[in-house]
């Protein structure tokens, strides 16, 4: 589980307003738009204009637009596992533009939870509990895929050795919460996703 207060690079008593100036601060720098352009600006100013005319730059980067394409393409029909974020361990050569797509992705999903009051008071409730969960010793690690649906309770559970279950909500496997203690006795999992 990730803290989505460190992604927003702010502290946990951080305002309303001040994780949105944060949020739109990290969306500027991140956001795969803003870097296309930023690129784009970039290269301009580093061609010299008397040897370079406009439509031999818009050609160039027409080539390069559809070496990003092509690069995308097999990207996509690789086997990369995605997780949420949309962040997986992916090849070096995919390059900055890639990763920082991916930061804006996390950084985007982190304003969407702490932006919301409601949603915010649950992070913040189960980032304590998974705090705390850390003082537990660790029995197993556990793939999220071996934990079973209930659709009567609408949790995810995986059987302890006592008897009893680890308990996940689905709202605890969309933060990916990654240390799960059992109800009745003093055991623990840690949970792994896809893509970590």
């Amino acid at each position: 589980m990730e803290n989505l207060y460190d992604v927003l690079q702010c502290e946990h008593t951080a305002s309303r307003d001040e994780l949105r100036r944060a949020y739109l601060r990290l969306a500027r720098v991140h956001h795969p738009d803003k870097i296309s352009q930023r690129e784009v600006v970039e290269k301009a100013s580093v061609l010299p204009s008397s040897k370079l005319s406009l439509s031999s730059f818009e050609s160039k980067l027409r080539a390069e637009q559809k070496s990003a394409d092509s690069l995308s393409t097999e990207i996509e029909s690789s086997s990369l596992s995605f997780s949420e974020y949309g962040c997986a361990s992916y090849n070096d050569s995919v390059g900055k533009d890639h990763a920082s797509g991916c930061n804006f992705v996390k950084i985007d999903k982190a304003w969407k939870i702490l932006g919301d009051p409601q949603l915010r008071a649950a992070y913040d409730i189960k980032w304590h509990d998974r705090c705390l969960a850390q003082e537990y010793p660790i029995q197993d690690t556990v793939h999220f895929k071996e934990f079973s649906f209930d659709s009567e309770e609408e949790m995810f559970m995986y059987p302890c050795r006592c008897g009893s279950d680890f308990v996940l909500t689905e709202f605890e496997s969309q933060l990916f919460y990654d240390i799960v203690c059992c109800d009745t006795c003093s055991f623990a999992v840690k949970v792994c996703y896809d893509g970590s």
